[in-house]
């Protein structure tokens, strides 16, 4: 497991793969001592490591398997919003659980905590978050104008054809097209 971000060039990190994983099982599961994982490597790969070596590894494996559980949790904190709101796109699925996490640490403050806070910081983030919120609002409007400028252009060039030939079956496509306009194609 590359941990940090860093590939690792230590003793441990040099071990054979399934030396190396045996011992990242370990340290992981927090089930075997130091010392007893040091009499692993050196039986397994011959291999002489210090305690502290281990200990420092162990330290860095940790950090980076919370950090890959974080990850995991927040894709399917996603995932789940996804799910609920499926005609949502994913900024406003981020924007959603980012408002909900802020929202659930305003709350959760103590007086103290607020005496602390810096306001000038949490005005800026949902200053942030508003402005975010308002782009993407823009955004959304002139893409509907473009749907709807798109749909006139094709309604216009091939439905003066359709007309002269199924005049039926274009008023048909015209009542369908103005029926999903409205309903906010």
């Amino acid at each position: 497991m590359q941990l940090n971000g860093k590939r690792s060039y230590g003793k441990i990190a040099s071990l054979p793969p399934e030396v190396r994983n045996a011992v990242d099982n370990m340290i992981l599961t927090c089930t075997v001592r130091l010392p007893e994982i040091q009499a692993y490597i050196e039986e397994q790969a011959g291999v002489d490591v210090s305690t502290s070596t281990i200990s420092r590894y162990g330290k860095r494996l940790s950090e980076t398997y919370r950090d890959l559980t974080i990850a995991q949790e927040n894709f399917e904190a996603l995932r789940k919003e996804v799910e609920k709101y499926p005609e949502q796109d994913s900024a406003e699925i981020l924007t959603r659980i980012a408002s909900h996490k802020m929202m659930a640490a305003l709350v959760s403050k103590s007086d103290k905590d607020w005496n602390e806070m810096r306001a000038d910081k949490l005005l800026k983030e949902i200053s942030g978050l508003t402005r975010a919120m308002a782009y993407k609002q823009r955004v959304d409007i002139q893409n509907k104008d473009v749907v709807s400028a798109a749909l006139d252009e094709v309604q216009a060039s091939v439905f003066s054809a359709l007309a002269d030939e199924k005049p039926e079956l274009y008023r048909q496509v015209v009542q369908f097209l103005d029926k999903k306009r409205k309903e906010g194609l």
